[in-house]
């Protein structure tokens, strides 16, 4: 006769898996009080208390409020990794129109600047006064970047700017520029297009930021 599923006992979770739970829900805490009150005003007490733990047992796992920041940073460095992977994947199943292409990268960067924010803000606060962090974030960004444009690389023949590599550096720094200065920032003023009847959307920013790189891959001038 099979056994009840009562009398098959607890399946427990590994160690393993129970300290990466732990680490997920500290990390998760941290995020969640840097968009409320933002870094500075974000304490290791406050994180202890919202992640359900001791300060002890938090500072066994991160020794710091930087040290938070720093899992805080290679777990979105990871997140974005996944991200551009399924891109670079995407784009070498087929071959898609340079613009669907440029674009698809763009929205990509859209979801980083909306759903991650406010702890981009503190990343980039942080590094201002922490020379390590700067330098691995730089890394980090040149890195992705690179792999971005050799899986571009295949559209090599529609770029007619006579120095290719410089115009697709170029043309996505002032994309990206756009993009970082409206979603990020807010720095950019857009009520005199407002008054014209022109909504500013994350979709509208998206398409215009691509036909500026776009536009610069193209011209022959």
């Amino acid at each position: 006769m099979p056994k009840s599923p009562a009398s098959l006992g607890t399946i427990h979770p590994s160690k393993q898996n129970r300290s990466e739970q732990t680490r997920a829900a500290i990390l998760d805490a941290t995020e969640e009080l840097i968009a409320k009150n933002g870094y500075a005003a974000t304490s290791v007490n406050a994180v202890a208390h919202r992640a359900g733990m001791t300060i002890g047992a938090l500072y066994g796992r991160f020794g710091s409020k930087q040290a938070l920041l720093q899992g805080l940073f290679e777990r979105l460095s990871q997140q974005t990794t996944d991200v551009f992977d399924k891109l670079i994947a995407d784009l070498a199943k087929g071959k898609p129109e340079l613009r669907h292409a440029l674009e698809r990268s763009l929205e990509a960067m859209r979801w980083l600047y909306r759903e991650r924010a406010a702890l981009l803000r503190a990343l980039n606060q942080a590094a201002a006064t922490n020379p390590t962090l700067r330098k691995r974030m730089l890394k980090f960004n040149a890195d992705t970047c690179a792999r971005l444009y050799l899986a571009l690389d295949r559209y090599s023949a529609r770029i007619a700017h006579p120095r290719p590599a410089l115009a697709m550096k170029f043309g996505h720094e002032a994309a990206m520029r756009l993009l970082r200065s409206s979603m990020l920032y807010e720095e950019i003023d857009y009520r005199d297009l407002r008054k014209r009847g022109i909504e500013v959307t994350d979709e509208l920013l998206v398409r215009e930021a691509t036909r500026i790189w776009e536009a610069y891959l193209t011209s022959r001038s």
